[in-house]
């Protein structure tokens, strides 16, 4: 578990599959992860009411969303998010973009996804990889331009 969910002691890394075993409840998770921002992930509802709750005992989107916050509110400075929204309804997609945008005020995130609405909405820097060269985005125009959207015609 600690080397997919952490890389070193300033970096966190969310795998693109769970990385959390079936056996161990949300409580010792966040013993393990969270030690410093326990508090802040407390005020969280879905946390504090699945504290006992076994990862084997959750869907695939609540651990997914679960795992997700464990990395944001990490102790860790920097944060590596590899395709946070996949497996979450709309309404966790938000809520974990309100999330992300609260702690990038004090850590350093990188994402990929191909949810890229979700990657506009949370992003101070986006870059497209694509085709074996790199593009700075802007908006989805940007993604067009660069073949990553089908463009639209009148």
């Amino acid at each position: 578990m600690c080397a997919k969910g952490y890389l070193s002691k300033n970096i966190s890394y969310l795998p693109q599959d769970n990385f959390i075993p079936d056996q161990i409840n949300l409580s010792a998770a966040i013993d393990i992860f969270c030690k410093k921002n326990r508090d802040q992930l407390m005020q969280i509802k879905f946390v504090s009411d699945n504290l006992d709750a076994k990862f084997y005992n959750l869907s695939g989107g609540e651990a997914r969303y679960l795992e997700c916050l464990l990395m944001i509110y990490s102790d860790h400075e920097y944060v590596l998010l590899d395709e946070p929204f996949s497996q979450l309804s709309p309404l966790w997609v938000e809520d974990l973009k309100t999330h992300i945008n609260h702690a990038k005020i004090a850590k350093g995130f990188i994402i990929t996804d191909h949810y890229y609405r979700s990657i506009l909405d949370v992003s101070d820097r986006i870059v497209l990889l694509h085709n074996r060269c790199n593009y700075t985005i802007n908006n989805e125009d940007d993604l067009i331009l660069h073949g990553y959207l089908p463009g639209y015609t009148a």
